[in-house]
């Protein structure tokens, strides 16, 4: 099964009408949580995502009135660097944040970096031990169960730090990262299991680069040569992009809503 089997495109002319419309839904949907379970749980992604959605995002929640102070962010993954080195996520994450109307600094759960762990390895396990001992609802097999994933793309098909051909074991909630083929190369990842446990899955891409991922994740059925083709959720598994992501034979097959 693709993600042309599960879901639903959601695109926009411009990158600018995309962060708009992205910013409507994941207002919506964070007031739907707080009014539901009287918190939220949401994981992001850095790069492009951090840097030009998330602020939007925050200033559409502010108008709509979302208070902050019962949203808990968490990171889909993290680079395992020093904790003030510009390739660590959470900086981009943290500043947008400033303006989170309510925000309190206690619920940014960050990935320990190299400078208060040791290895990725002792990354993984401490972060993998703070989800489980949170107050978010877990399911059956007793995984935690994010409110929203919110997930970038590369142009290889990855998505957070999962890497064609390098797919972590899934009996873990939180892998590390070795050899990353995109640098730096030492990072810490959330893992299917974890992500694909949340209520709602979201895919972020713009960008002609991201074509034929795209392409591959709407075809292809094998994680390990396009992870991104494996992204699931409880509730629903949406792609934003911009129309220059968007191949013609995603564009023309699957179901668009603009």
């Amino acid at each position: 099964m693709s993600l042309r089997d599960v879901a639903e495109v959601i695109t926009a002319p411009s990158v600018d009408a995309l962060n708009d419309r992205l910013s409507v839904d994941v207002a919506e949907l964070l007031q739907d949580a707080l009014s539901k379970r009287g918190c939220a749980h949401v994981a992001v992604s850095g790069g492009s995502f951090a840097t030009r959605a998330l602020p939007v995002i925050i200033a559409e929640a502010n108008t709509r009135g979302v208070g902050f102070a019962a949203v808990h962010i968490w990171f889909a993954d993290e680079r395992f660097v020093e904790a003030d080195s510009p390739d660590r996520s959470v900086l981009a994450v943290t500043e947008a944040l400033r303006s989170a109307h309510g925000f309190t600094p206690s619920n940014l759960h960050a990935i320990p970096g190299c400078d208060t762990a040791l290895s990725p390895d002792q990354a993984a396990s401490e972060y993998e031990r703070t989800l489980r001992e949170s107050t978010m609802p877990h399911n059956d097999s007793g995984v935690p169960i994010l409110d929203l994933a919110l997930l970038g793309m590369g142009p290889d098909g990855h998505t957070a730090s999962l890497f064609p051909g390098m797919l972590p074991c899934e009996t873990d909630l939180i892998a590390p990262v070795t050899g990353s083929p995109k640098p730096p190369s030492d990072r810490v990842t959330m893992t299917f299991t974890m992500l694909n446990a949340s209520r709602h899955s979201w895919i972020y891409a713009t960008g002609s680069s991201k074509q034929d991922a795209l392409t591959r994740a709407f075809d292809c059925d094998s994680a390990q040569d396009c992870p991104a083709s494996a992204v699931r959720a409880q509730e629903s598994v949406r792609l934003y992009a911009d129309l220059d992501a968007v191949p013609e034979a995603v564009h023309s097959e699957a179901n668009i809503r603009r």
